[in-house]
């Protein structure tokens, strides 16, 4: 027999599920314009950054300076591609 410990939690989990799918994802193409500059681990600050591939992952974009090659991409931790 089971009880209703395991329908509340698959009931919280769809619920969480939701709530990740609802947050606005970044989109390959789309510029990102920033309130104040953000500050990268070299020392670079951007207002702009543009979305790109990852041409490895599906799942991750990469960013980089308007304008600037794709030599110079900026990841930032725990940002995931829209589908």
């Amino acid at each position: 027999m089971r009880c209703n410990g395991g329908r509340v939690d698959a009931k919280t989990n769809a619920a969480a599920r939701r709530a990740r799918a609802a947050r606005p994802s970044p989109r390959v193409g789309q510029v990102i314009v920033f309130d104040e500059p953000l500050s990268v681990a070299d020392g670079r600050s951007f207002q702009r950054l543009e979305v790109i591939a990852n041409p490895r992952s599906h799942r991750t974009v990469f960013f980089r300076a308007p304008g600037s090659s794709s030599l110079g991409t900026v990841r930032l931790a725990g940002v995931r591609a829209g589908c």
